[in-house]
């Protein structure tokens, strides 16, 4: 029996998943340009809009859009206990960041359910040619030998985690799911993902709705903001040239938004998006001692007017360290550090 949920053509069995051997499954992951692969055994029935590949209201697409205001929110009529949602994550994951509940407000965080238990299963996803609905791609899924639990806390906030399984071990697992697929089938491999499953075993409860709530799901290669948006939108960055610890920025409401003042620092701006949303900031010492001094990279974030860099730390797992620069590639922005690359939203 097959289930179709929501208006973007999610297909799945109505267990999630359908049995295609001893040890392969097979799910619909639903693609949306510019989201990543997910999908999602129930979710919450909405109006819809009759646009193809047209997000629900409260839609799995909710939980990969960079977006903490929008969640996925569960179809059962109880606390959906049993459901889950499968997000495909980097091959290497070593982080997972939820944030649980609904992310739009507090208010409504508190009237809403919230996880309060997840169990984790990691599954290798293999794509072939053609295998395609109007849009979903279809993948041969083994489960990794381990799940892993995670607690969460009652708090509306991003909860990171980390993943209690070496990237080397990931990657021979998916390696392993290749050469055992392409011994079993006789059909052309596109694509080898890692999927995440979250299962929601336990529920902090609302106070008004017995609905549960996800707002988004990602891993250390994506950074998604928390806070009020106070500018949305910064046209100008830079640094008084009789003042060069101050860092100011002109938004269309107000010119001359101080973001920071150190006398102790001559800072200097090196990219602003062309978004208005981030920009790339160099600080040295004002009094700088003798010999060679280490250059401060720091990533501001000019709609909450903050520098972010330890909250970049916590999701990509260990300090990013500079040069920073901002890439702008098929429609996403990301910060390229020494270590790696994030997606910023």
């Amino acid at each position: 029996m097959i289930l179709r949920i929501g208006l973007i053509g999610l297909v799945l069995a109505c267990s999630g998943m359908v049995q295609a051997g001893p040890d392969w499954e097979k799910i619909h992951l639903t693609d949306l340009s510019g989201y990543g692969l997910f999908a999602a055994t129930s979710e919450l029935s909405a109006a819809h809009t009759g646009t193809l590949n047209a997000r629900t209201r409260y839609g799995p697409a909710n939980l990969v859009d960079g977006d903490l205001f929008t969640p996925w929110v569960e179809g059962r009529t109880d606390a959906g206990i049993g459901e889950s949602v499968f997000v495909v994550v980097p091959g290497n994951c070593r982080r997972l960041n939820i944030f649980p509940g609904h992310g739009r407000s507090r208010e409504l965080f508190s009237k809403n359910n919230r996880p309060s238990r997840l169990e984790v299963t990691f599954h290798a996803g293999i794509h072939c040619d053609g295998e395609v609905t109007e849009t979903a791609l279809l993948f041969h899924t083994r489960r990794f030998e381990h799940r892993f639990l995670l607690e969460l806390k009652d708090e509306f906030r991003r909860q990171t985690f980390p993943v209690p399984v070496s990237s080397t071990e990931l990657a021979e697992f998916l390696e392993q799911s290749r050469r055992e697929f392409n011994a079993g089938f006789e059909r052309p491999v596109a694509r080898v993902v890692l999927i995440v499953e979250l299962e929601i075993l336990d529920v902090f409860r609302g106070t008004h709705w017995d609905d549960t709530c996800i707002s988004e799901v990602f891993a250390q290669d994506r950074f998604i903001p928390e806070g009020m948006i106070r500018y949305p939108r910064v046209t100008r960055v830079y640094v008084p040239q009789e003042f060069p610890g101050t860092i100011c920025m002109d938004t269309k409401e107000k010119t001359g938004v101080i973001v920071t003042q150190d006398i102790r620092a001559v800072s200097q701006v090196g990219e602003v998006s062309t978004d208005g949303r981030w920009a790339t900031i160099m600080q040295l010492p004002a009094a700088a001692p003798p010999g060679r001094v280490e250059t401060v990279w720091r990533l501001l974030d000019l709609r909450r007017v903050r520098f972010v860099e330890d909250e970049l730390a916590q999701t990509w797992g260990s300090e990013v360290f500079g040069p920073f620069f901002l890439q702008q590639e098929s429609g996403s922005l990301f910060l390229e550090h020494a270590s790696g690359r994030i997606r910023l939203y």
